[in-house]
């Protein structure tokens, strides 16, 4: 898979992740669900737009080196 192709899934889960993030913050607002539901999306919002960030990071520092 060439690098613009892997910067295009980082890109596209980042953007998932931070649509999920933001959906659990609107919840968190809202305060329609329980506790629990709400603090798994929002940590798991939170661990994915993270990790596809750092993805997206190492993929571009990948290229910089090769």
């Amino acid at each position: 898979m060439n690098t613009k192709k892997k910067l295009a899934w980082a890109l596209l889960l980042f953007m998932c992740s931070a649509i999920v993030a933001s959906v659990g913050v609107f919840i968190y607002i809202e305060r329609g669900l329980n506790f629990l539901l709400q603090f798994i999306l929002g940590f798991s919002g939170v661990f994915l737009v993270s990790g596809g960030l750092a993805w997206s990071i190492v993929e571009i520092n990948k290229k910089e080196v090769d």
